[in-house]
């Protein structure tokens, strides 16, 4: 099965697949970004007006007694406890680093600093292959373009830990009836976190020392993968979360037709992200409803110009229909018979 986690992306006003770094095709095993630069102390690179500078930050030591790891939002170890990485690793005791996306406009200094990547270091060999970190449950081979299997993020943080630690700190907190998603973050993840720090640590296993290693998650929620490096033995070299601040979405446009041409048609749509079926449903001077499915509609989205310019529109509203998601756009608005349909798409994943 593949985890298909809707988020929204600020910096499109629409619904995608958050998908980090599978670029084109079905390449699961060589992502977009370089790990090894972005681990990089002083590597440094521009975009548009924008330059940024990247910080390797030594932040603890995470104790494995298992070696079967899970990722996860540390709010949400209770869904996670028991969906670890189905590749584990020695037993023992590994550092864990960030790299730190510093960032300013050109000519000012840096102002902004946010953690792009948490690594844990297992050996100090030159990695040869990267290669999508999956549980038990996910399938790599299931999965579409753009999409990735990981974990989604809602309070703005990311952790690593041992699933025996995770196990006895349930266990610890099940016999006072309480859960980890409420009382144990916030008794005990809460306070750890402070707001100058990018970090925290929390004992999760006396006995054994087992830790929860936690940071920031770049621009804070979304749905984040993990990236095994391995050795030219095949084995792992670190494992990496990637929070989606080193690549940026490539969209492009297609135009479909125009509107009156197009009321009560349906258009087959091929798309980087998938096969979509549009449908025209209705209109009236002022509404016109759209409705997006298949796969590609995780990645587009509809409007309507009109004399190249974009009317406003309500929306989209989302619903679940016979196991697919449906989109129907709804737009206010005099609807001229100039006006055209358009889809929005993602066309590609490039390294910034």
């Amino acid at each position: 099965m593949s985890y298909n986690v809707f988020v929204h992306d600020s910096r499109y006003p629409h619904y995608i697949h958050m998908s980090a770094s599978l670029g084109n095709g079905r390449n699961l095993t060589r992502p977009v970004v370089n790990y090894e630069l972005a681990f990089t102390t002083g590597h440094s690179f521009t975009n548009n007006h924008w330059r940024y500078e990247i910080e390797v930050r030594p932040i603890a030591n995470i104790c494995l007694p298992t070696g079967k790891i899970v990722a996860s939002d540390p709010s949400q170890l209770d869904q996670r406890v028991d969906h670890h990485f189905a590749r584990t690793v020695p037993p023992g005791r590994y550092p864990v680093d960030l790299a730190i996306r510093h960032f300013a406009t050109s000519g000012d200094d840096f102002k902004d600093s946010r953690v792009a990547c948490m690594r844990i270091r297992f050996q100090n060999e030159p990695v040869s292959e990267w290669l999508m970190a999956a549980t038990a449950e996910e399938e790599l081979d299931a999965l579409f373009n753009f999409e990735i299997c990981g974990y989604s993020v809602d309070v703005g943080m990311g952790s690593f830990a041992d699933s025996s630690g995770l196990h006895a700190i349930l266990r610890e907190y099940q016999e006072q009836s309480k859960t980890l998603h409420e009382e144990f973050y916030s008794e005990q993840v809460l306070p750890t976190v402070k707001p100058t720090e990018l970090f925290a640590e929390v004992i999760l296993d006396q006995a054994s020392r087992a830790n929860l290693v936690i940071s920031e998650s770049g621009e804070g929620d979304g749905f984040y993968a993990s990236y095994w490096g391995l050795a030219q033995d095949g084995s792992a070299v670190c494992l990496v979360t990637d929070f989606g601040l080193l690549t940026k979405h490539i969209y492009d446009i297609k135009q479909i037709g125009p509107v009156p041409t197009l009321i009560g048609t349906q258009q087959q749509l091929e798309l980087p992200g998938g096969a979509a079926t549009l449908r025209v449903v209705r209109a009236n001077p002022k509404l016109l409803v759209l409705r997006l499915t298949g796969i590609g509609m995780n990645t587009s989205e509809c409007d309507i110009y009109q004399r190249s310019f974009c009317l406003p529109k309500e929306g989209p509203s989302i619903c679940e229909c016979d196991g697919e998601m449906v989109h129907e756009f709804r737009y206010k608005g005099t609807i001229l018979d100039d006006s055209v349909i358009v889809v929005k798409y993602l066309d590609r994943i490039v390294a910034l």
